[in-house]
């Protein structure tokens, strides 16, 4: 019996029985014996005596603390918070605190946990504790950094980096600045110490002996040489040749078979701007401007004979070609239904990759009236992603303004090449054995079988799109669920349609395709460069509940695959010998306000969007954040009526949305 169960010696001699050993709990994904916490605790000078139970509420596990102090309403639950993370790690640190004079006890002498007050009405719950100001020379210039970044104000050395509001983008970001003044760490540091408190330790353990003076350095990367018999063969009009990326060679190839022009990666945006006449002669100098900062926007790809690889390089003809047509003329309605009509063309008049002398991107301004226009612009993808769409519309605008205020545009550093540097750290993450063997082991179960088709469609009208806005109720309490489990929102969107997938298909194992973010700190301009700078994680899921220990474990599925998320999925397809791993894709972005970009240009309103995003995948589901907006939330799933209809679509959109409903209520739990 004694062998099998707990017990505790109590002051005056009696013993109390605090039951089985085996007695584990599941919070959060991870099994716990919640009297090791109760023995940590009752080793704070404070404590004198502890229990730690387990409360269940309608979705989730979460830890209560009972307390008896030595000195009664003495217990300072932020402290005793501290004191149990420098032991236990942050998930076995109780959410409910209660002080309490005795332990209830049975007939038994057994703790009557039935009896214990309930945790409702408990001191403190861990995301109402006090924040913690920094102690330590570097923990100061991390609080600067993380403020800046994360744009707030109040936040402790304790404060989780998820639960800030922390994001691939931004772990960029604090890196990038980190490195600027001397401090090199890996993007999966920052994610395994997420605090700032652990992140400084972690920092003052590990560079100690470095320099800390401020620097420029990009981790020695080695540009990769290409060989001469390749230089040979490169046009004359092209200079500054190297590789292609892996991701530009896939999206080249599924390009150029969408024979039928349904607009497979040909991208199409088209901005409404108010408040400011048009000039053509400042837009023509905006447009050279942003072609000699941004390399990639003078790239065009050559295919050298004999050699497996596609090569790029820069046109010595920077100029991008644009046009310019009144349409004041027409009504407001019609001016927009001419609109749509240019966009719907333009997917007809595809981009010719290989064609050296023509650009990649072209641009047309409609001029709607005196005061306001609309700029139209088209690109292959193979040149340009979605965060790099926003920096370049930034790019083009700030310099127009300037122009039109009689303002001299900035110098241009044609040193770097961002995207020339990518494709060498890329070559290094297909050299590293361990990546390899991460995604081989990753993936070693997946079994996919293609879709088949069940429709026939006309050519060019295969791809439908059907869109969605969360209301804002349902926006709020998945961002409160995001900050109060510390995981992102793209976690909890992305359980939800997993969840969709394995419905749609009826098999509880599925596998879809994640957008991943590219971008490395090691670039010399890693958030203002222009270019392709994403990939495709192929992400395995073993159906679970709707619940909080499956979004903790899809969180830590998709940390875990941060470190190699830059291995190429066209490489990677290669090395399992597969054509392909999936039919359905999930792109979650949070991007740079378009409001907010224009109210900082204080002259300009951006009065409205369009823009076409086409994949070659049968199902792709985009939620986009808008940062900036209150947390609004759209939700834009692109589909192939080849495989399915738009009734089915809508009413898998409508169970996404309520999946998202019962999730953002996983916060609200009623503990019993």
């Amino acid at each position: 019996y004694a062998k099998s169960s707990n017990f505790k010696l109590l002051p005056d001699g009696n013993i109390l029985y605090l039951g089985r050993k085996d007695q584990q709990l599941k919070i959060r994904g991870f099994r716990i014996e919640p009297q090791e916490i109760s023995a940590q605790l009752s080793q704070h000078p404070s404590i004198q005596d502890s229990v730690v139970i387990g409360k269940k509420g309608t979705m989730s596990m979460e830890l209560a603390a009972y307390i008896i102090p030595k000195e009664k309403g003495k217990i300072e639950v932020e402290a005793l918070r501290i004191y149990l993370l420098e032991f236990l790690p942050e998930y076995m640190v109780p959410a409910y605190w209660v002080e309490i004079n005795e332990f209830p006890l049975t007939s038994s002498g057994k703790l009557a946990k039935k009896a214990l007050p309930d945790p409702r009405n408990s001191l403190q719950k861990n995301n109402q504790l006090l924040k913690r100001e920094p102690s330590t020379d570097t923990e100061k210039q991390l609080i600067q950094i993380w403020k800046e970044t994360l744009q707030i104000e109040n936040l402790g050395v304790n404060d989780p980096f998820y639960s800030l509001g922390g994001d691939s983008i931004k772990v960029i970001q604090i890196i990038h600045e980190l490195r600027k003044k001397g401090i090199s760490i890996e993007v999966k540091d920052l994610l395994k110490q997420d605090t700032i408190q652990k992140l400084a330790k972690f920092i003052d353990a590990t560079v100690e002996n470095e320099s800390k003076e401020p620097s420029t350095e990009n981790g020695s990367i080695e540009l990769i040489d290409l060989p001469k018999k390749v230089l040979e063969a490169i046009p004359k009009g092209l200079t500054e040749v190297y590789p292609a990326s892996n991701m530009q060679q896939y999206i080249i190839k599924k390009y150029e078979d969408d024979q039928n022009r349904d607009g497979v990666y040909h991208l199409l945006f088209s901005w409404h701007i108010s408040g400011l006449a048009f000039s053509e002669d400042y837009f023509k100098k905006a447009l050279a401007f942003v072609a000699d900062k941004h390399p990639i926007l003078r790239t065009s790809f050559v295919r050298p004979r004999g050699y497996d690889q596609i090569i790029q390089g820069l046109r010595k003809d920077a100029s991008l070609p644009f046009e310019v047509e009144d349409i004041c003329h027409l009504s407001s309605k019609k001016q927009d239904d001419y609109i749509e009509q240019l966009l719907d063309k333009d997917f007809t008049e595809a981009f010719d990759a290989f064609n050296p002398v023509v650009a990649l991107q072209r641009y047309k301004i409609l001029v709607r009236s005196a005061s306001s226009f609309e700029l139209f612009y088209a690109t292959h993808h193979a040149i340009i992603d979605g965060w790099s769409n926003i920096q370049l519309l930034k790019d083009l605008l700030q310099a127009y303004l300037m122009l039109k205020k009689g303002m001299e545009l900035p110098t241009i550093d044609q040193s770097i090449n961002s995207y020339q540097e990518f494709v060498a750290i890329e070559k290094e993450m297909i050299q590293n054995p361990a990546a390899r063997a991460f995604w081989a082991k990753e993936l070693a179960k997946i079994n996919f079988k293609p879709l088949e088709k069940k429709y026939i469609v006309i050519p060019g009208k295969r791809l439908a799109t059907y869109t969605n806005s969360l209301d804002a109720k349902i926006s709020t309490a998945i961002h409160q669920l995001a900050q109060a489990e510390n995981i992102t929102v793209k976690s909890i969107c992305l359980s939800a349609y997993l969840q969709a997938i394995t419905r749609l298909t009826k098999n509880k194992e599925v596998t879809v395709g994640l957008i991943a973010n590219g971008r490395s700190e090691r670039l010399s301009n890693p958030l203002e460069a222009v270019g392709l700078y994403w990939n495709l994680n192929p992400f395995h899921y073993k159906g679970e509940e709707l619940g909080i220990d499956g979004l903790i474990h899809i969180q830590e599925q998709l940390n875990r695959m941060t470190e190699f998320a830059h291995y190429p999925f066209p490489h990677l397809l290669a090395d399992l010998e597969k054509e392909e791993l999936f039919f359905a894709c999930f792109n979650f972005t949070h991007f740079f306000s378009i409001q907010k970009l224009a109210a900082q240009q204080q002259d300009i309103q951006i009065v409205g969007g369009k823009f076409r995003d086409r994949f070659h995948y049968p199902l792709t589901l985009a939620v986009n954040v808008h940062p900036d907006e209150d947390k609004k939330m759209d939700l834009r799933l692109e589909y192939d009526r080849q495989y399915f209809n738009e009734k089915d679509m809508k009413k898998l959109v409508e169970r996404y949305v309520s999946d998202l409903e019962t999730l953002g209520k996983l916060n609200k739990s009623v503990i019993e």
